[in-house]
């Protein structure tokens, strides 16, 4: 029979339900949270009926996108702080035998872009496929954007436009990982010989834990609530 659980057991086997439940609720939050990446960062999404938003900051100035249904097409309005202000025009049209979907990019009325929309880059008519990444962005030192040469590239545009490569923060499966370890570590520290006995029972009778075993198992009960806090944070980090 196993010996009463001791208060360093008893305290554990309450602190690690409640890491559990308190990364939960901060996981629904953070996967929750939708965005789009503009210019390699994160910059979070806001619906308000037929017009999506986006805000964040870039180059330490705060960006604002706002993209606003209007029939067949999309108003594309970009801010980046009192830097870069442009409007564009994005209309769709139909969806070709190919699978790809008409569509033509305005800026200030005049017509930047003809061609195709895939989820995989653009196609300008009667060329090869453009990339996302169509547009170069220019830098002068210590990657600040040199403002008057700098252009937003069309596939960015068309993917706003679009509301397509959405993304968020926080991986599910890390999650499922580290709770799955932590019920694990859970079921050592309510029943300290159980695995203990696992290993030994088929090649030692009666085998006993050293003295040894017994200070390293303690020890590693006190790191693992830091550590499963240290795993559920890093999942969080995770750009899905």
């Amino acid at each position: 029979m196993e010996n009463k659980l001791s208060k360093l057991q008893k305290t554990l086997l309450i602190i690690i339900p409640l890491i559990i439940s308190l990364f939960l609720v901060l996981y629904i939050i953070t996967v929750s949270q939708k965005g789009i990446l503009f210019e390699g960062v994160f910059i979070k999404q806001n619906i308000d009926g037929n017009k999506i938003s986006y805000s964040g900051y870039i180059f330490d100035e705060s960006v604002t996108i706002t993209n606003e249904k209007m029939d067949n097409q999309n108003k594309v309005l970009i801010n980046i702080g009192d830097k870069y202000s442009n409007e564009y025009l994005v209309k769709f049209g139909t969806i070709n035998d190919n699978g790809l979907l008409d569509v033509s990019i305005y800026e200030k009325d005049k017509a930047i872009f003809n061609g195709y929309y895939a989820d995989w880059g653009l196609v300008r008519t009667g060329t090869g496929g453009v990339s996302f990444d169509e547009n170069s962005v220019y830098y002068i030192a210590d990657n600040i954007p040199d403002w008057q040469n700098y252009s937003v590239p069309l596939g960015t545009i068309a993917n706003i436009a679009k509301s397509e490569n959405l993304t968020h923060y926080g991986e599910w499966w890390v999650f499922v990982l580290v709770t799955l370890l932590s019920g694990i570590i859970m079921l050592d520290i309510a029943f300290p010989l159980l695995f203990f006995k696992l290993k030994h029972f088929l090649t030692v009778q009666d085998a006993e834990p050293t003295e040894f075993f017994i200070m390293t198992q303690r020890f590693s009960w006190k790191l693992a609530p830091f550590l499963i806090s240290i795993f559920y944070i890093a999942g969080l980090f995770i750009l899905a």
